[in-house]
């Protein structure tokens, strides 16, 4: 899975993804696009590796690239719900709490 955010340097890929018409930077001009695909970061993480935790503070916003993502709420019994499969383009991050 790859996770775009601006926490590491990297060369990004967006003006060449195929998934860029589906991401939520698509309503942005082409000039405006590129400018913004040049400030983001690029972050790997491996399978079942957490991206962010529930009651963690936010730190930033992630745009998924590739692969897919559980968004997953840990219930006051312990138990997990799952509450959306996220795809690339989809954006995560602002909802820890």
């Amino acid at each position: 899975m790859e996770i775009w955010d601006r926490s590491l340097k990297s060369e990004p890929r967006c003006v060449n993804c195929s998934f860029k018409n589906q991401c939520v930077l698509a309503v942005l001009n082409e000039d405006e696009f590129c400018k913004t695909a040049q400030m983001l970061h690029r972050v790997r993480y491996v399978e079942s590796e957490p991206i962010f935790h529930q009651g963690a503070p936010v730190i930033g916003w992630y745009i998924l690239c590739q692969g897919w993502a559980k968004l997953i709420l840990r219930a006051s019994q312990g138990k997990m719900v799952l509450l959306k499969f996220c795809r690339p383009g989809d954006i995560l991050g602002g909802i820890a709490q």
